[in-house]
């Protein structure tokens, strides 16, 4: 099977404007000599509206379809769901992030959310390998940290530190400098402000390394707050 595009006008279309792994790099056999077919057509153009008979495009152009695939992609690095997570003094997290972008420590805590933890949370995903390798990497995190609980008595919680969150994210972002990530193009990685928010920025064994001893001291270990007692309310006949 010929794997280029024989007609150079629709090759040019398919040639992206910015420099490769910048967006999700497509890994594919045939997608491109799909362009060779005669029942095939490439169109760019933006869709104004929807007919009875199909789509029109931007360019005034009608396509006659039987079916249309309505697939937008999805949204990852922009907090754009309604789960509600309260942490400490009624904090919410998702209009946090909403505010100043997803942000946690080593990808699994955060900080004023006591004993929460995220598998896959922001910037733990690749744009080079598997993200299973460091689904393991926290698990393995994630269980000290429930020893460390464990071992410490009942009614604790742990609760990581904001200046160590904060340097955390300081790090990752400065490492994100001059890769192909920031080299300029609109993607699911960066939020609406630019910020990535989604992949780590090094090796699996990087993150591996960070991961395989959990540090107690970059955590506030704190008596949970007693609710207080309730009298029982008595039915009377």
């Amino acid at each position: 099977m010929k794997k280029e595009v024989n007609d150079p006008a629709i090759r040019e279309k398919l040639t992206p404007n910015y420099t490769i792994g910048c967006k999700r790099i497509l890994r594919s056999d045939d997608y491109y000599p799909t362009f060779n077919r005669s029942n095939v057509k490439l169109v760019t153009e933006s869709i104004e509206r929807f007919t009875p008979q199909g789509i029109v495009t931007a360019d005034g152009t009608e396509h006659q379809l039987d079916a249309v695939v309505f697939g937008t992609g999805f949204v990852a690095a922009d907090m754009d769901f309604y789960t509600q997570i309260i942490g400490r003094d009624g904090r919410n997290l998702i209009a946090e992030w909403k505010d100043k972008g997803a942000e946690v420590y080593l990808g699994t805590t955060v900080s004023g959310y006591p004993n929460l933890a995220f598998i896959l949370g922001p910037n733990t995903g690749l744009g080079h390998n598997s993200v299973v390798l460091m689904m393991e990497a926290q698990m393995n995190y994630i269980m000290q940290y429930i020893a460390y609980l464990e071992e410490s008595g009942n009614g604790l919680y742990l609760d990581v530190k904001e200046q160590e969150q904060q340097a955390y994210n300081e790090r990752l972002q400065e490492q994100f400098e001059g890769t192909v990530w920031t080299s300029g193009c609109k993607s699911w990685y960066v939020n609406k402000n630019g910020k990535n928010t989604t992949l780590y920025p090094r090796l699996v064994t990087t993150f591996q390394k960070q991961m395989k001893n959990f540090n107690p001291a970059a955590y506030h270990l704190q008596q949970k707050i007693k609710e207080p007692a309730t009298s029982p309310v008595l039915e009377k006949d």
